[in-house]
């Protein structure tokens, strides 16, 4: 007798196996499906945990590094500073004498160290938009952003915070510690719960409790040479004299020279501290147009009064050497050549005893007609200041 199929040509039996085998598979694949997703939820809360404990962890990096600047981490010798280092909580980071370093928060604040420094980062709390340093000795200047963190600097029986968009630089030495505000407020907070604000250009001087707040002292005002005065200077011996007005009580000055006003690192020509006098004489100077600018170190506070407002100068050599480039040298019909080329702006230039113009960016282009047997073609630059250059093609 055969056996009874169903309206598929399946056993009653077979079909009854098929199910049961489809129901455990269905039912494997959910829990395997479910452990998988478990796994991996697990797993990226444990990455993210690691992540933000990272971040937590994780304080800053250094902008820049000038001298001997060591890390000590804790339970670990200190090594050299490098770029590439993240700095975390509990880093302890010094200065050597006549180093610095720059460190940089990711809300873009900089600490400034000055040589002969120690400075702990204490903590570093992104959230609650708060972070803790400890200035053990020397110095320390910090700027802020508009929307950084609110930053507190210890330094002995003190903490200062410092907001947003804010500059003061705290100096740790001699049982003393100077706050000096160069922008914005600096809270000065006391652990008895006292607090004490110190305003933009005002120095705050902390001995234990005692605090004495005075104003910043002007900078000093520039007085040679001349603003947007032309320097022609000999050859033989170019100087330049730098002169400004005297800072009572000041100890010494600084001196820097650049090739913009915005006295950015890169283009820093001259910086000279600890100038005794209220004058510099410059040998060799830069041609060109330059800028400059002066700062006072207050004796026995030891602190900077702010950047004079910078002057500038155009300082020019006689007898000095114009240079005169070729660009294109053609000859586009018999006799006839086409010359193109670059030389100093506002140069006067004769090709072949020829008057050619010169545009404001020191470019020239001329068609040149030459005479039957001229084998050569000369160039010739002057300008006012005596200057000058020659260049001759062989044709």
């Amino acid at each position: 007798m055969s056996t009874p199929k169903n309206r598929k040509g399946f056993t009653d039996d077979w079909f009854i196996i098929q199910k049961k085998t489809i129901n455990k598979a269905i039912g494997a694949v959910i829990v395997l499906l479910l452990f998988v997703g478990g796994a991996y939820a697990v797993k990226k809360w444990i990455d993210n945990r690691e992540i933000r404990g990272e971040l937590d962890e994780k304080a800053a990096k250094f902008g820049n590094i000038e001298g001997n600047v060591t890390v000590k981490r804790q339970g670990e010798a200190a090594e050299s500073a490098n770029l590439k280092m993240a700095l975390k909580q509990g880093d302890t980071i010094q200065t050597g004498s006549g180093a610095t370093a720059i460190i940089v928060y990711s809300d873009s604040t900089r600490y400034t160290l000055k040589p002969g420094s120690t400075f702990i980062l204490t903590e570093n709390a992104p959230e609650q938009k708060r972070v803790v340093n400890e200035l053990q000795g020397g110095g320390v200047s910090v700027k802020t952003e508009e929307n950084s963190s609110n930053h507190y600097i210890k330094s002995k029986n003190v903490k200062v915070e410092v907001g947003q968009s804010a500059g003061s630089t705290i100096n740790n030495e001699n049982d003393k510690t100077t706050v000096v505000v160069t922008g914005g407020l600096a809270k000065l907070l006391f652990g008895d719960g006292t607090e004490q604000v110190v305003k933009e250009d005002q120095v705050a001087e902390i001995e234990k409790t005692d605090v004495k707040v005075t104003d910043l002292p002007a900078p000093p005002k520039l007085s040679k040479p001349e603003s947007t005065k032309e320097l022609l200077l000999e050859r033989t011996k170019p100087e330049v004299d730098f002169v400004w007005a005297p800072i009572p009580s000041a100890e010494s000055y600084t001196l820097e020279i650049s090739t913009t006003m915005a006295f950015t690192q890169q283009a820093i020509k001259l910086r000279v501290a600890d100038i005794k006098e209220t004058k510099y004489k410059w040998s060799n100077p830069l041609s060109g147009q330059v800028f400059w600018r002066v700062q006072a170190l207050i004796k026995d506070k030891q602190i900077q009064t702010k950047w004079s407002e910078p002057s500038t100068a155009s300082i020019k050599i006689k007898g000095g050497k114009i240079d005169i480039e070729l660009t294109k040298q053609k000859e586009v019909a018999p006799l006839l050549w086409e010359i193109e080329g670059n030389t100093a702006p506002g140069a006067r230039l004769r090709i072949n005893n020829q008057q050619v113009a010169v545009d404001s960016n020191g470019h020239f282009k001329k068609d040149l007609a030459l005479a039957p047997n001229q084998k050569e073609i000369i160039l010739e630059a002057s300008d006012p200041s005596g200057n000058s250059g020659r260049r001759v093609v062989k044709l």
